[in-house]
Formats: structure tokens, sequence, C-alpha cells
């Protein structure tokens, strides 16, 4: 990415399937954004990836390999992993964790747990599993609506596991680990950047250890838009004060298609 020096590798399966990994420089960090699925069954309406529909789970091997493969690629230390790729990671909970445990083993990569991040979109049984893995790996999970009606539209997986359910697991959870979880709102405009989806999320999240990214939306040459900075300004001071760390993030690497929710296993010529 000439933007911010982002990068994004596509690799082949010994099938024939392809998958992406993103490497998302900072200043004092190299993060590596992982696949744990080839496509993904959760259908989210804004990402990319939902295009491809679900192919298959990722062995652990094959999660591990994308890291080794990056590092050996690029010679870059790579410090932080996220499970935020291609895939549910929390549909393919056993080889995730399998893999998460042998990037944090002191005879492998040897990265701090603390600093391996798991992403669901709401798994409910799952994050409940999570909380008592002997590891103690950070939580990400994947929001974007703080109502039921427009999650469920947003994100199919919401009928299945609404916002009750989800936010009592992320609880359950942040009260057995003692841990902080990150939610991700993913911004859309005119869908859930209203000053009221605002106050709405902040009373939702009121009980909740956690800190807050808000991510602009990547376009994808879908029907959904990127709000305007000035919009994003607006939805953020509609918070007002919090108890929890509310982040801006701006994604890396969208102008090669390696943003959040851009993934799609296409090549590009350069």
């Amino acid at each position: 990415s000439r933007e911010d020096g982002s990068e994004k590798f596509l690799f082949q399966s010994l099938d024939g399937h392809k998958l992406e990994t993103v490497l998302i420089p900072g200043a004092e960090r190299n993060t590596l954004c992982v696949s744990s699925q080839i496509g993904c069954a959760m259908a989210c309406t804004f990402c990319r990836t939902a295009d491809m529909g679900f192919v298959r789970d990722l062995s652990s091997g094959e999660i591990v390999e994308q890291f080794l493969l990056v590092k050996r690629i690029t010679g870059k230390h790579i410090s932080h992993v996220v499970f935020m790729g291609m895939g549910e990671p929390f549909n393919n909970y056993r080889q995730v964790i399998k893999a998460a445990v042998i990037l944090n083993h002191e005879k492998g990569p040897n990265i701090a747990a603390r600093r391996i991040t798991l992403s669901t979109c709401g798994i409910v049984p799952r994050i409940m599993e999570l909380a008592h893995e002997p590891h103690q790996f950070k939580l990400a999970v994947s929001l974007n609506a703080s109502t039921d009606e427009k999650r469920s539209v947003l994100m199919p997986v919401n009928k299945a596991y609404p916002l009750k359910a989800l936010l009592a697991a992320v609880k359950y959870y942040t009260d057995t680990t003692n841990k902080l979880v990150t939610f991700e709102y993913v911004l859309i405009r005119d869908v859930n950047d209203a000053n009221e989806d605002a106050r709405q999320l902040k009373e939702k999240l009121s009980f909740i250890p956690c800190k807050l990214n808000i991510i602009p939306y990547n376009e994808t040459g879908g029907r959904f838009r990127k709000p305007d900075d000035a919009r994003v300004a607006s939805f953020i001071s509609g918070l007002g004060e919090t108890h929890f760390p509310v982040t801006l993030r701006k994604s890396g690497g969208q102008d090669i298609g390696a943003a959040c929710g851009q993934l799609y296993a296409q090549e590009q010529n350069v």
C-alpha cells in the first residue's frame, strides 16, 4: 500500500484454494492479520469475503504457515497477530486455538498471548469457552449495531445469537478472565452512524469492561458507503462521556483491497 505500507499476501493452499493475509506496519509494532477459513459462512452484508461463500476451514498448520511465510518473505519482525482475516475464527475454534498456542509457544514464534487477538462476529458458546482457556489471548467482538433490528440485517448471525445473549456472554468472559474485551464498530453512512445509534451503543456497553474501536466503512463497490469525517466526528461526540476508551481506527491497506472487510482472495496487478 502506498498509503500506509500495508502489504497483502495471496497464498494458494495445496488443494488449490486462495486465501489472504495482511501485514500492517506501525510505529512500534508490526501486526499480522491472518485468515482462519477459506471464505466465510457468516454472510455479513458489508464484508467482501462473504461474497466468496464458505469453502473450508484452515488447519492450525495452515494458519501458522501464514505467519512463517510472511516473516520469510519480508524479513520483518512480527510483534502482534490478529485473527481478523478471512473466515469466522470461532467456527474453526479448535484449530484457531491450536494455532494461537503454537504462535505463543516459547519454542515457536514466542508471541506473548496478550499480543494475539481472536475476533468473532458473536458465536456465543465459543466466547464462553474462551473464558476458560489457560492462555490469556485477547478477545475482539465485531458489533456494528446497537439494536437487534439493525444488527440482524448487517450480520445474520445475530438471529442465532442476539445482542442480549452476546453481551451476556461477553460479560461472562470479562468477569471470568478479568480482561477487557474490544468491540469493533464499523461505521456505515446512513445505516448505523446516527447520534441515536451512538446513544444506544453507549447504553448497551455500560456494564462491560471494554474498549471500543470505531472503523469507518471501507467501500468494496457494494451498496454501502463510507461516512464523511464530519459524520464520524459527530458519532464519536454523540457517545459523550464513556467509561470505556474510544479509538478511531483508520483501517490500513484500503488502496490495495487489504482493509477490514475487503479480503476476497483475488490477484492484483501492481
